[in-house]
């Protein structure tokens, strides 16, 4: 059983109703998410094809990827900034069969291969106890040619996850603000599995990166203001946003 699975069951034992994860749409609760990812993660292990996730950052992508986590197949998320030329060679590679989706992404989705929602089935937290070890195999872009993917195991996501937390002295009692797409390895770990293993919670703010980049620089500033995260990971273009809006409208970090 991956340790970001045992956390969560943990999680779900010692301090179910604690908020586990924040988005645009509400919020789920330590026992709630281990409900929803038990539940998923049964109807995801009645096949062994690999499972790609196509979705908007959010709850529902949290539970598609602890649910493929502790499935035994192998999940391969989709970026949905790869072109569909990209996303093809993607799905062929790595030999997904099913594709999970959000609503807004299903129709693109369709375009490479069987699409189904990500599952709302709920579970007993002791359905946990039936997590099986997986792997995920993340793609990049590159400079020249098609995306190559990397194949990382439980131990050393694990591995990886630990050393993060390690190193940003993380707790519970910290509040991680999401910002970064969830195909990014890095943002995964750090806006789902680490706050997982340290009881803590995480705010997703889907459409902040998207702002910026059409030049409402605000939308970072204000999303920290609101959230008050002690933890978040930003590319370089990001910060310098929240930066100058700090400037601009004469506020303090």
């Amino acid at each position: 059983m991956a340790e970001v699975i045992a956390a969560l069951k943990n999680g779900a034992n010692e301090w179910p109703d604690r908020i586990a994860f924040r988005d645009d749409e509400g919020e789920l609760s330590y026992a709630g998410l281990a409900r929803r990812v038990a539940g998923a993660m049964e109807v995801l292990a009645r096949d062994n094809a690999p499972i790609g996730l196509m979705a908007e950052n959010g709850i529902d992508w949290v539970v598609a990827d602890l649910a493929a986590t502790a499935s035994g197949r192998r999940f391969v998320p989709l970026p949905p900034f790869f072109s569909d030329d990209q996303l093809l060679h993607v799905v062929r590679d790595a030999g997904i069969g099913l594709i999970l989706a959000s609503p807004s992404m299903s129709e693109r989705a369709a375009r490479f291969g069987r699409v189904q929602p990500v599952p709302k089935t709920e579970g007993g937290v002791q359905g946990l106890d039936a997590a099986v070890s997986g792997e995920r195999v993340i793609y990049t872009s590159g400079s020249t040619g098609q995306p190559k993917g990397v194949r990382l195991g439980e131990a050393q996501l694990d591995h990886v996850s630990r050393g993060l937390a390690k190193a940003i002295s993380a707790t519970e009692s910290d509040s991680y603000l999401s910002v970064l797409p969830f195909p990014l390895l890095l943002e995964e770990l750090c806006g789902i599995h680490v706050p997982l293993m340290v009881g803590g919670v995480s705010t997703i703010r889907k459409d902040v990166a998207a702002q910026c980049a059409s030049g409402n620089l605000d939308a970072i500033r204000l999303a920290f203001d609101e959230v008050q995260p002690s933890v978040s990971v930003l590319v370089p273009e990001l910060l310098r946003a929240w930066v100058g809006s700090l400037i601009l409208s004469g506020a303090r970090a």
